[in-house]
């Protein structure tokens, strides 16, 4: 939420993007969201523990379900082109993808990171 509140571009730049990493790196300004060259991105479930009694239990697991419903909808406002359904299908295991992949594919990020691009970044 802060990163799309800044009033000025937030420039991304990803090499290990697994877990909520991936959520950061697409909430970048689109076409500033980079991935270096070996880069691997993952999606997966929100991961947990749950103790307590049964409506301890019961509770968690809901809440569980509220942040994976919200990571969906998130990675489609931050532009991934797959169905609700297909997003929470490739959550289900982690979920590991090429620079190529998180570019293509989700739309995570925008372009591969070059000497050229990294160069102009430090010029401004």
């Amino acid at each position: 939420d802060i990163m799309r509140l800044a009033p000025m571009p937030i420039y991304t730049v990803g090499q290990s993007c697994m877990s909520m990493a991936s959520i950061i790196l697409a909430a970048g300004e689109k076409g500033h969201r980079y991935l270096l060259p070996n880069a691997r991105t993952m999606i997966h479930l929100p991961s947990g523990s749950m103790s307590g009694n049964e409506e301890e239990v019961a509770n968690s697991a809901k809440q569980m379900r509220e942040v994976k419903e919200r990571m969906i909808q998130t990675y489609i406002e931050f532009g991934c082109p797959k169905t609700p359904k297909q997003i929470g299908i490739d959550l289900r295991l982690d979920h590991w993808m090429s620079p190529k992949e998180t570019i293509d594919d989700y739309k995570l990020a925008d372009s591969i990171m070059t000497k050229e691009v990294f160069a102009q970044m430090l010029i401004g």
